[in-house]
């Protein structure tokens, strides 16, 4: 009896509150993509659903014969998105549609990956059961409002993604190795995440595919813009210097270093990366099999600190939040719940909740201070390094039973 009114509890003073939270969270990220108008928790100085129009622009500028690296046809139409021509492929359905009409498919298919995102973190890693937790969980947050409204790659990558951890799970390489390259849409949050394959997973045909895949529509791409290899490769490395594309970064070392040094900090920044870098790669190297979701949290933690990443790409967060909701009622380590408060907070403290509420302007600007991000970019690291340690301890722990056993 008591454990039917503690469920009856849960749901009544945790479910219903927080299905509500969801469905006005997709609401009002919904009405503000499609409406271009920045609505509470979206930032009003953006304009909504700005990278959905950059690529389309680049899209369209692509398939008209522009060489869209050009500084003066990046001046001319006036392009801000610095990714390899094969992203924009995945656009190209879209640019003989309308402005509107796009961003309206482009939203609905976003709303479809959250679904399918939250239904696949269940069916790999946790029990179908929770699946609307997960999915409130996503919606909920901050990164996923941010990400509706003027970032939306990162639900398509994540999603397929998993989906080729699935297939890579079930043996079948070919369907997995089609996957990461759908999930390299956005290549520079998921190109570190293919570690978790060749080291974790030891897992090389499907990457292979996928990298031979992007080869040929890049070579292709080489041809077509009269372009060196070289020089395509580091295009929108130019082109996100021209259009000073640093100035947004959120807690990646990068940005770290900069907020902290107050400029310049290629050499602190090479350094502490190399050295979280070689952490992650050594542990997924070491732990093979020992927690599949552990790693995978770990590998997304690592590749969004070692990385330049935006705010919305910190949607990577409900990993380690749902492998500490998963592992809490197991174990109660304190380093298990730490790193569940570091995903929360990265999740769900942002100044997007306080835009609404104009008095509160002093608590905005102080959260998006220098000094508040480098707060928050520190705590990031220590639910990294939590994490860390406690997967090396666990598969420490099971290596000596494995060999106790054998004895």
């Amino acid at each position: 009896m008591s454990s039917l009114f503690r469920s009856k509890f849960l749901v009544l003073f945790l479910g219903i509150p927080l299905a509500l939270a969801s469905l006005t969270s997709v609401v009002i990220a919904s009405r503000s993509a499609v409406r271009d108008s920045g609505d509470f928790q979206y930032n009003r100085n953006h304009e909504g659903s700005v990278n959905f129009h950059d690529a389309m622009n680049s899209a369209q500028c692509l398939i008209q014969g522009y060489n869209i690296y050009a500084p003066d046809v990046v001046q001319k139409f006036d392009l801000a998105c610095p990714y390899l021509p094969n992203s924009f492929i995945f656009f190209f359905p879209f640019v003989p549609l309308s402005l509107h009409l796009g961003k309206v498919l482009w939203l609905a298919l976003n709303l479809l990956f959250t679904v399918l995102l939250s239904r696949q973190i269940t069916a790999l890693f946790w029990e179908k059961k929770y699946f609307f937790l997960v999915f409130a969980l996503i919606t909920c947050s901050a990164p996923w409002g941010t990400l509706i409204h003027f970032g939306q790659y990162t639900l398509w990558s994540l999603y397929f993604f998993l989906l080729a951890v699935k297939w890579d799970r079930e043996n079948r390489p070919m369907l997995s190795g089609l996957a990461i390259a759908l999930c390299l849409l956005k290549y520079v949050l998921t190109a570190p995440l293919l570690l978790y394959f060749i080291i974790y997973r030891r897992s090389w045909k499907n990457v292979a595919l996928a990298a031979g895949i992007h080869a040929v529509i890049f070579g292709i791409f080489c041809f077509y813009l009269k372009m060196s290899p070289w020089d395509l490769f580091l295009a929108p490395v130019r082109m996100g210097k021209a259009i000073d594309i640093n100035q947004s970064g959120y807690l990646d070392l990068f940005k770290f270093w900069s907020r902290v040094l107050g400029g310049d900090a290629l050499f602190p920044y090479l350094l502490s990366a190399l050295l979280v870098a070689g952490a992650w790669i050594w542990l997924l190297f070491r732990q093979k099999g020992n927690d599949d979701f552990g790693l995978l949290a770990l590998t997304v933690m690592a590749g969004l600190t070692v990385m330049y990443h935006n705010l919305y790409d910190y949607m990577g967060a409900i990993f380690p939040l749902v492998w500490a909701l998963k592992r809490f009622p197991e174990q109660r380590g304190w380093m298990v719940a730490a790193v569940g408060i570091v995903a929360l907070w990265v999740l769900y403290f942002s100044s997007h909740y306080f835009e609404f509420f104009s008095h509160m302007e002093g608590v905005r600007n102080f959260m998006n201070s220098d000094v508040s991000l480098i707060f928050e970019s520190s705590l990031w690291y220590l639910g990294l390094g939590l994490l860390w340690v406690q997967l090396k301890a666990a598969g420490s722990l099971t290596a000596n039973q494995s060999l106790k056993t054998k004895g």
